[in-house]
């Protein structure tokens, strides 16, 4: 008999995650949409990774992002040949680039599974945290599996993604949209970064407004505002 397996794009959802839904809880901490990701290898990308949080995010000894972040990583890449898996994800670049990492790891290995992708009601694209347990049970039920043919090529968008090919990214996310037409929003939104004559990017433009407006740089009031911004407005 296989086992469950379901990935959680972070701590937020773990704290509401229905105990009627069987299976083993792995959780997604990390912030890949912010800071340098080009590696050589993944034990590299983990050390880049620790330095830059370290480095941005206050105080993070190398013990602490391994046993928060790389230790669920480890579990991830041990999970048994034949398990179903199930990624719950949003549809904000800030998940998506997340989600891109994740099944790149899981397909690392030479294990056979089974992967669904699991997002959000209608409504909720961006936020599980907004949503009952009745609705969470619900985006389960509705979870999509994901041919190995998009397997690929979301391992692909990972790729590309570290060696910083917007154009490439757009063209694998229309290849995508017909079953995952969120794909292609978040890759141009990653495009939208880095704006072609040299101005800031929309994201942060929408952070300077934020700061403008409520008369501070505290991170957590900012961020909370930016949160709350339609998806078509900040494109993250």
């Amino acid at each position: 008999m296989h086992k469950t397996y379901h990935i959680l794009n972070g701590d937020a959802l773990r704290e509401q995650f229905p105990e009627q839904i069987e299976g083993e809880v792995l959780v997604m901490r990390e912030c890949l949409v912010d800071g340098d990701v080009r590696s050589n290898d993944l034990e590299d990308l983990f050390k880049i990774r620790e330095n830059f949080i370290n480095t941005n995010y206050g105080e993070c000894t190398e013990s602490g992002y391994r046993q928060k972040c790389v230790s669920e990583f480890d579990k991830m890449q041990n999970i048994p040949k034949g398990s179903e898996i199930n990624p719950w994800f949003e549809d904000d670049l800030f998940c998506q680039v997340n989600l891109w990492f994740v099944i790149s790891l899981l397909k690392n290995g030479e294990a056979d599974y089974t992967i669904n992708s699991v997002r959000p009601t209608s409504g909720n694209e961006y936020s599980f945290v907004s949503m009952t347990e009745a609705e969470l049970l619900v985006a389960l039920a509705n979870k999509t599996e994901i041919s190995s043919s998009n397997i690929q090529k979301i391992c692909k968008l990972w790729e590309l993604y570290q060696s910083g090919d917007c154009k490439g990214m757009i063209q694998v996310a229309k290849e995508l949209r017909q079953t995952f037409p969120f794909i292609l929003p978040a890759c141009e939104a990653h495009a939208d970064r880095f704006p072609i004559d040299g101005s800031l990017g929309r994201p942060e433009q929408s952070l300077i407004r934020i700061m403008e407006e409520l008369k501070t740089t505290d991170f957590a009031p900012v961020f909370r505002e930016f949160c709350n911004m339609p998806m078509h407005l900040t494109k993250v």
